[in-house]
């Protein structure tokens, strides 16, 4: 009878045995071109290790399967291990979560950089709502991921809505910058720039919408920027909701009126901002706050 030491031993070598062997299959299938066949074996096993509570095995060993499809030229492969990545994340406790999203961006990054958008789409959708169950607006390193992907492709609107919640206020800056120039009309620098600071502060981000003005300006250098009444009023909400002072920011929509007036819907950010930062209650009007960020930038 074995010991238990010996037991023990015994079984991490069978283990040991029994992965390289998985291996060695793994290799001939590739090498034969049965890449649904060791799609279907990386999961499989991924899958009885994660229901061992081996979830940092599990993880591992779907991330070798998404380089190896890659490295193959097979992305659908390759996606739908790493979607199941992301599974074993949100199955993993928190104290066995390894990597956690930056380990969803590194898969993400290890596509072809230029046509596989939608594919990385694919797996960076899955990692915001799964990061999203812990934080109200889920990873920013994701959504600035998805924000690029969505701007490669031509989704403007889409790229919108992630940029606002992925924490490069001088990235998102020059965004705004470039759809000002490609849809917009002479003179209406101050409603893009606008739109974009009152979004990020319904989203609570104070500090990331004083960037984003400052950035904003610097795209139209060495010319500059007119001292507008509408970036006027942006500038000084910014700092009234940096203050938390009601009064300034209640006496800034009053005087500010007519400037605001050139897009209603101003007066909806700017009450998702008093709800946020002040506790007003706020209507909600139709199409929530993030299509009506993603229409303007359409």
């Amino acid at each position: 009878m074995l010991t238990s030491r010996a037991a023990g031993a015994h079984g991490r070598e069978a283990v040991m045995s029994g992965s390289a062997n998985m291996v060695r299959q793994l290799e001939e299938m590739l090498a034969a071109g049965q890449h649904y066949e060791a799609q279907q074996m990386y999961q499989n096993a991924a899958l009885r290790l994660a229901s061992h509570e081996q979830h940092a095995q599990a993880r591992v060993l779907l991330r070798d399967g998404v380089g190896a499809m890659i490295g193959a030229g097979r992305l659908e492969n390759a996606t739908q291990l790493a979607r199941q990545y992301v599974e074993i994340c949100a199955q993993s406790p928190p104290d066995d979560a390894g990597d956690g999203a930056d380990g969803v961006a590194r898969l993400v990054a290890a596509f072809p950089a230029e046509g596989a958008e939608q594919e990385q789409l694919t797996v960076l959708h899955a990692g915001i709502k799964w990061t999203a169950a812990g934080k109200a607006q889920g990873d920013a390193r994701l959504h600035l991921a998805a924000a690029r992907c969505h701007r490669a492709l031509g989704e403007h609107g889409a790229a919108a809505k992630h940029y606002a919640r992925g924490f490069a206020p001088a990235e998102f800056a020059a965004f705004v910058a470039e759809r000002c120039r490609a849809s917009g009309k002479p003179g209406e620098e101050d409603l893009f720039a606008c739109r974009a600071t009152l979004q990020l502060l319904a989203l609570g981000n104070a500090p990331h919408a004083h960037a984003l003005l400052a950035a904003f300006a610097q795209q139209f250098e060495p010319q500059g920027l007119p001292p507008t009444p509408l970036l006027n009023f942006s500038r000084l909400f910014v700092a009234a909701v940096e203050r938390e002072d009601y009064v300034l920011y209640t006496m800034l929509l009053d005087e500010y009126r007519p400037a605001l007036s050139r897009d209603p819907s101003f007066f909806q950010f700017a009450g998702h901002i008093g709800e946020v930062w002040f506790g007003v209650p706020h209507k909600k009007g139709g199409g929530g706050l993030m299509g009506m960020l993603s229409d303007f930038m359409s």
